[in-house]
């Protein structure tokens, strides 16, 4: 295939690819919903432990799955939190890709498709040599077709071993909250990024995913232990204080000290 031929090619599954939600856009809007409720808002409880679990996926040796819990009221702290773990990994020279809950107030209905092809998307964009190096996968007609989402998924898998060092966030209450009755589907969601963190290690690659889990109980998260590549950690409002016992709240700028300390590390 002669080199204009491929970038037309790449340039048309870019578009059929590209998220209706910008990934840019929805970081953008998490910042500034941070960084106004930052320093308004309660801490969060158990913080310490979850800056330890973090540390740990950041700076850990090889490919890693870190759940995070989250609690009763702590959604605005969650997307916070996921918030603040990209704009510490972009400087990094290693490629950061995430999926961000668009607003409550958004009239459109997140799916697991839409997903993943932002994931596929923002994975190409970061190294078009996934495909370039694969010709028999440069083909508009097949990103153009009909797909399911297992199809979607397994793509996502091939591509995803390919990248050298990655960091993956995903934040999805939306999802989350439409599916918030089904337990099998809160499994196979987890099991979905914990089957990439597998296959990325199997392959000698190196990929690292937050996922924040929102209302699930699941067994298999109430110990790290059932896996070695895994980290399961919570994020929980701490009780109301009473009226009486309540100090006020300085206003504090930047992020918390103990964020500056951690080094991504592959």
């Amino acid at each position: 295939m002669k080199p204009r031929i491929c970038d037309i090619q790449f340039s048309k599954i870019l578009d059929v690819l590209t998220p209706k939600r910008c990934p840019e856009e929805m970081l953008q809007r998490a910042q500034s919903l941070a960084k106004r409720g930052r320093s308004l808002s309660a801490p969060i409880k158990d913080s310490a432990s979850l800056l330890r679990s973090l540390g740990c996926w950041v700076s850990g040796e090889g490919s890693s799955l870190f759940v995070v819990r989250v609690g009763p009221r702590a959604e605005a702290k969650a997307k916070e939190f996921a918030a603040n773990v990209i704009d510490l990994l972009r400087p990094t020279p290693y490629g950061v890709i995430w999926s961000l809950s668009q607003l409550r107030s958004h009239n459109s209905t997140a799916s697991m498709k839409d997903l993943l092809k932002s994931l596929i998307f923002q994975a190409l964009r970061y190294d078009r040599s996934l495909l370039s190096n694969h010709l028999d996968q440069m083909n508009i007609a097949k990103f153009r077709a009909d797909h399911t989402e297992p199809e979607w998924a397994c793509l996502l898998s091939m591509i995803f071993s390919k990248l050298s060092k990655c960091f993956i966030v995903i934040e999805t209450e939306d999802l989350f909250q439409t599916h918030r009755h089904d337990i099998e589907w809160a499994r196979s969601f987890l099991r979905l990024f914990q089957g990439l963190v597998d296959h990325a290690e199997s392959s000698g690659s190196m990929l690292k995913v937050l996922v924040v889990s929102y209302g699930t109980t699941l067994p298999e998260l109430h110990s790290a232990s059932t896996k070695q590549n895994r980290i399961v950690s919570s994020l929980r409002r701490p009780p109301p204080v009473p009226p009486r016992l309540r100090r006020p709240m300085t206003r504090t700028r930047g992020k918390r000290p103990g964020w500056q300390h951690l080094q991504p590390k592959f």
